[in-house]
């Protein structure tokens, strides 16, 4: 599902990337992840939130978005050694 711009402009802002890394880090905080599991950022959007879940969790993450412009987004942010953008649609995933 393609967003507008409107609706762009609110869930790339960094106080929902926050909100939604936050609740990503509570649910994982319930769990004892494993050095070799991975986490899969759904409509990643610009990064952020992928990015801080990867910093505060210590996980590899890839970012998927179906939204070329909001990957390439994604990608010219600061980058972090543990997370990568791909643009993919969550109903065809091509992750391993």
């Amino acid at each position: 599902m393609r967003m507008t711009a409107i609706e762009k402009h609110f869930v790339n802002r960094p106080e929902h990337a926050l909100q939604v890394a936050g609740r990503a880090q509570q649910l994982l905080d319930q769990i004892r992840i494993e050095a070799a599991w991975r986490y899969l950022d759904v409509g990643c959007g610009v990064g952020a939130a992928a990015r801080a879940i990867a910093q505060r969790s210590g996980l590899d993450v890839t970012g998927i978005d179906v939204d070329p412009r909001q990957i390439e987004a994604a990608r010219v942010r600061e980058a972090h050694p543990h997370v990568r953008f791909m643009v993919m649609d969550a109903t065809r995933l091509a992750v391993p």
